[in-house]
């Protein structure tokens, strides 16, 4: 989990940026290199990591990049690199703890040496951990906080997260809440100081943005474009009527899409769209998206935050405003988010929880009904926007459970990842005694799955539903910004 501010952004290397890692000035700082293939499974995992540890707390000197072999196929052959994805360290400055650290990494990793060249590694994790917590200060991961709403989880694997999140199970926030309740302390506050629903809209359009990539693919086949024509359907009915260009070039896309099934019809559903020829076309609306997107600052700094922005916007938000009231969303929504899960598993809806591992354990859930899904299908009229809100939030609640779990198996010492905070919502949350395991659902069942047990002094809450869902309207609507628009 990545809990702390730092230097953004993997680095994509070639053939030159390589041969620069030894030369001043990025010889002084620590590289950390992973290759991979656009084609390679096990890659996309790797990097999936890769995107969340760039953005996460990685000291100010140490730094993250990529090389695909497929555009260096001749670097890599040269290096003598037998396949993807693999891990190297480098460094070629002046600090002898850091090359005792890399040394002793390459010692860790010694298995692989009868295979694979000096100072490379498979692609696997394990020994990053120990080489990070062996770095001086300068490389060292930090712990402060910097993101203001939910965060992307690295997840499987957790080798950063003690590292990371040690020090932030008692990381105090401002404010009173409810029966002396202090929740989601490990969230910080900064979000206070903006526009909500400027900021929603802002994180929304980006997240909206971000979900038309295709994640490593290069063509993709007739049930991506039957699940991506289920979400722009169920996005158009949902964007406020005021983002006419936006809205036009939706319509567009879906006409695109339109035109690409009648082509798999006429082709027995033999039918395959190249990647480039789609984002060809998608990069009008994404650029139409993030245009608006720019007018405000948004709250959020990773993808999950983004994608939960957006889909409670979507959930809470009404088309027409004339109408007085909300239009239910139905379950557009929720099939139209199943399908692009289901459709690409390392796609955008993987990449907003954080691993294959959470999304995983959320397909299961909504398969099996529960965290109200079944209510949802099974009443006799449509579900009310508040029902999806609430929906989608024990939804997402899956990812934050995961991961501050998953921190207390590796640090020994739990993150309170329950969103929303008490210092943003004092009466979402009212105190509950249940002896040994989790009042709130999803976090008791990920407690389960990983045989954890129930840290001890953690102050248990359940949601105040009705206070939850009047902070979810106030903060994610997109009803009252027709006038900034």
């Amino acid at each position: 989990v990545a809990v702390c501010g730092a230097p953004s952004g993997a680095f994509n290397l070639d053939a030159t940026l390589w041969r620069e890692l030894a030369e001043k000035p990025h010889a002084e700082d620590l590289w950390i290199v992973a290759t991979y293939t656009p084609w390679c499974q096990p890659c996309k995992a790797l990097l999936s990591k890769w995107r969340y540890w760039a953005t996460g707390c990685l000291g100010s000197r140490t730094r993250l990049a990529s090389l695909n072999c497929h555009a260096n196929s001749e670097l890599c052959a040269e290096l003598d690199l037998p396949g993807q994805p693999l891990i190297s360290v480098r460094y070629s400055g002046g600090d002898a703890q850091v090359h005792s650290a890399v040394a002793a990494w390459a010692e860790l990793v010694d298995g692989s040496k009868d295979l694979l060249p000096a100072n490379w590694s498979f692609g696997e994790i394990r020994g990053l951990a120990v080489l990070l917590e062996s770095l001086p200060d300068a490389f060292r991961p930090r712990s402060t906080p910097g993101a203001a709403g939910p965060l992307a989880s690295s997840s499987a694997g957790g080798g950063l997260c003690h590292l990371a999140v040690a020090a932030t199970a008692a990381v105090a926030v401002a404010g009173a809440a409810q029966d002396g309740l202090a929740v989601g302390n490990a969230w910080p506050t900064e979000a206070d100081r903006l526009d909500p629903r400027g900021a929603s809209l802002a994180d929304g359009l980006q997240a909206l943005a971000d979900s038309l990539d295709i994640h490593g693919y290069a063509y993709v086949g007739v049930r991506w474009l039957a699940a991506m024509e289920m979400w722009l359907r169920a996005v158009s009915a949902r964007l406020p009527v005021e983002l006419h260009d936006v809205i036009s070039r939706v319509t567009e896309l879906t006409q695109f899409i339109d035109l690409e099934w009648r082509r798999a019809l006429s082709r027995g559903g033999n039918h395959s769209l190249c990647s480039a020829a789609w984002s060809q076309r998608a990069s009008v609306l994404q650029e139409a998206l993030r245009s608006v997107a720019a007018r405000w600052q948004g709250s959020c700094r990773d993808a999950t935050c983004r994608a939960l922005s957006l889909l409670q916007s979507l959930a809470l938000s009404n088309a027409d405003p004339a109408s007085g009231s909300l239009a239910p969303p139905g379950l557009g929504l929720l099939e139209a988010f199943w399908a692009l899960l289901k459709a690409d598993p390392s796609g955008w809806v993987t990449t907003s929880l954080g691993s294959e591992v959470i999304a995983d354990q959320l397909a299961e859930v909504l398969s099996a009904g529960r965290y109200g899904i079944d209510q949802l299908t099974s009443a006799g009229t449509p579900p009310s926007a508040t029902q999806m809100a609430l929906v989608l939030w024990r939804l997402y609640d899956i990812a934050f459970a995961r991961t501050a779990l998953e921190c207390v198996a590796t640090a020994g010492a739990m993150p309170d990842l329950r969103w929303p905070p008490s210092s943003l919502c004092p009466g979402c949350w009212r105190k509950c005694f249940r002896k040994g395991r989790f009042c709130l659902e999803p976090w008791e069942d990920q407690r389960r799955a990983l045989g954890a047990e129930l840290p001890e002094g953690f102050a248990d809450a359940q949601p105040n539903e009705d206070a939850l869902l009047a902070f979810l309207s106030a903060r994610y609507s997109w009803n009252s910004t027709s006038s900034a628009l």
